[in-house]
């Protein structure tokens, strides 16, 4: 389980840095890891590897997109369907087959379906290619209800378990892909501004208890850069404008130890408070990613 934590960490650091999985260090002993696998090295966008030429993808074509990525499932109809695929296949479910690419290398084909345009393709990067035999396994599972083989599957995931929190994590940030799924309803879509209230909260009185001194000297700037995003106050609301990089994420918000949000990171984050520096209620807040 801790190796499995480990692994659980190395994914999550590398969806907060954007650098694509590659050449993170993870406090396990060189054994260990061995006997699981051996991370694989990933190319970082932009490096010198051709784009694809070819204006229709082959199915098994396997893409990265930014550290998205994914595979051609159907290139019949437009925009074409896809399946996620991440590297991380330790983090399986059981509705998921782990697979060799034809380069031998390691990957999950998840069970979440998205749909590409031409515009997505041509900021990708064609970087393998999947035997088209594991393309019809997947697609039997997901369209006609067929049982996926039992030896290609990860483990069930429980309710808060590893695979569970990457599974949710890989169903957000892969909407960037598509505006289209055929598992999430438009209720569960990326939340775009989300307001809490911490007025007349002990929350509240603390800062404010506690900024004539420790904060006597901060500025009454109604903007601030922060490491998740901006903070602007604008009529008794401060707001976090998170950088895209964390938009979509799983985390709870903590100010001054008590949590104040839980659940995917919307674009703005709205606080209805008293409190008049925007430095004071920065000084409280923490995120913790999940």
């Amino acid at each position: 389980m801790r190796l499995l934590s480990e692994i659980y960490e190395m994914y999550i650091d590398g969806i907060i840095k954007r650098k694509g999985f590659d050449n993170i260090e993870i406090k396990v002993k060189k054994r260990e890891i061995e006997m699981l696998r051996k991370i694989q090295s990933t190319i970082e966008p932009n490096t010198d590897i051709s784009i694809i030429e070819d204006k229709k993808p082959k199915i098994g074509n396997l893409y990265m997109f930014d550290s998205l990525f994914f595979v051609i499932s159907d290139n019949e109809e437009y925009p074409y369907e896809v399946f996620i695929v991440s590297n991380f296949w330790e983090l399986a479910t059981n509705e998921d087959i782990i697979i060799e690419s034809e380069a031998g290398d390691k990957w999950v084909i998840e069970s979440i379906v998205r749909y590409v345009d031409d515009d997505i393709l041509e900021k990708s990067t064609h970087i393998d290619d999947i035997d088209t035999k594991f393309i019809d396994i997947m697609k039997d599972y997901i369209h006609n209800n067929k049982s996926l083989p039992e030896k290609m599957v990860g483990m069930e995931a429980s309710e808060h378990s590893f695979q569970e929190k990457f599974k949710k994590h890989e169903v957000k940030r892969s909407m960037i892909l598509t505006a289209e799924s055929l598992f999430y309803e438009e209720d569960e879509e990326m939340p775009h501004n989300i307001t809490v209230s911490i007025k007349n909260s002990d929350i509240e009185r603390d800062v404010l208890l506690k900024q004539e001194y420790a904060l006597a000297a901060a500025s009454y700037e109604g903007f601030i850069k922060t490491q998740f995003g901006e903070m602007i106050k604008k009529d008794g609301v401060i707001t976090i404008k998170f950088d895209e990089q964390y938009i979509g994420l799983i985390a709870k918000i903590y100010a001054n130890k008590k949590e104040i949000y839980s659940g995917i990171l919307p674009e703005r984050l709205n606080i209805e408070t008293e409190i008049e520096r925007i430095e004071s209620l920065k000084e409280v807040l923490e995120i913790e990613f999940l």
